[in-house]
């Protein structure tokens, strides 16, 4: 999966919905303010924009891996 691009239609519409459903959360959470359900928001926000960047973090984890190993 680390080589692996966004080289699909499919691929890149996920990539994008998972991208601006996050940047929705994160301005709902900060409209929240600082309470539980602002700070779920924000995590539920991060773990969102973490997967639209899921290819470049696994290719980042596997070039820090061959990396240590040589």
């Amino acid at each position: 999966m680390a080589d692996k691009k966004p080289s699909s239609i499919g691929q890149a519409i996920n990539n994008f919905s998972f991208l601006l459903f996050g940047l929705l959360l994160t301005l709902a959470a900060l409209a929240e303010g600082s309470t539980l359900k602002g700070g779920l928001l924000g995590l539920c926000a991060l773990l969102s924009v973490a997967g639209a960047m899921r290819f470049r973090i696994a290719a980042l984890v596997a070039s820090a891996r061959g990396r240590r190993r040589r």
